[in-house]
This record gives C-alpha cells, structure tokens and sequence, in this order.
C-alpha cells in the first residue's frame, strides 16, 4: 500500500509543479520554435513542432486554470468569504488575458507587467505560506491567483518571448 503524502508536499506540489511547467514550456519552445536567420541559412521549424510549442503551452494553462477552478470550488464549498471575491477576480484575469491575446497592441505590455508581478507577489505569499507550516487552504484566494497568473501571464510570456528571441529581431 503506497504512503500517504504528506501535507508539505501536497504544498510544495501546489506550489512548485507549474513552476516546473514553465520550464516544461520554455525546453519545448527551444526544440520546437526555429532559431534566428542571422547568418543566412534558413532553419524552419515544422508545423508539427511548432504546433507542439503551441500545445504544451495550452496544456500547461489550462491545467493551472483547472487547478484553480478547483480549488475555489473547495473554498466556495467551505464557506468561505473570499471564495467569491476569488471567483471573480480569477473570471477577470481570464478575460482580460483572452482579451489583450487576442487584440494586441501596445497597452498590453503594462497590463502582463502588472498580472506577471502579481503572480510572482502570489508565488512569494506561497513560499512564506509554506515556510511557516501552514495548510495550502489557509491561504486562501492566494493559491487559484497564482495558478491563474501562472496560466495567462506567465506560460504565455515564456513562449512569446522565446520566439521573439529566435525570430532574428536583433540581427
């Protein structure tokens, strides 16, 4: 019979494992994506591969998206205050990703800015979460805003500016 995990590492779990994603992310964009054009010879990536950069981004998101889903659920279904304001905040952040995503533009810099330190802020009050021994439910609203910021902002930014770097701007 396996042995139960423990508390911590259910924490940790919670706290590291999109974290790990990103760097999932970031290794798929770097065999997947094509390098730069700066010496002349051609180095195309395949639709296959580049739709795989795609995918394993999309995945990643919306498994943190779900993860959050979830764990509002569990504080919605505990009674919580915050369970509300968390619903509504985490709905927002998704809209509006979708939004800037979808229309782009100059404005969209300041608004991933703000979501990407808001995440690392989330990621920060997890640590310290953790630290002090306290439960992954004792922090309430906290958790799902850092997976949502994980899923719109971070896994997004990592595979953008992969490509950017790759697309041969700086030649």
């Amino acid at each position: 019979m396996p042995a139960r995990t423990s508390s911590s590492e259910r924490r940790a779990a919670w706290i590291f494992v999109p974290a790990l994603a990103v760097v999932l992310v970031y290794l798929v964009a770097g065999a997947a994506l094509p390098a730069a054009d700066c010496d002349g010879v051609s180095d195309e990536a395949s639709g296959f591969a580049q739709g795989m950069a795609l995918l394993v981004t999309a995945g990643s998101s919306l498994a943190c998206l779900a993860a959050a889903g979830r764990h509002l659920a569990r504080l919605h279904r505990a009674g919580s205050r915050s369970a509300a304001v968390g619903i509504a905040v985490a709905a927002l952040a998704v809209l509006l990703g979708a939004v800037l995503i979808s229309s782009g533009g100059e404005w969209i810099v300041p608004v991933f800015v703000g979501g990407l330190i808001t995440t690392g802020l989330s990621f920060l009050v997890l640590l310290a979460t953790m630290a002090s021994g306290r439960r992954v439910g004792e922090a309430g609203v906290t958790l799902p805003l850092y997976l949502t910021g994980m899923a719109i902002f971070v896994f997004p930014t990592v595979l953008f500016f992969f490509a950017l770097g790759n697309s041969g701007l700086g030649c």
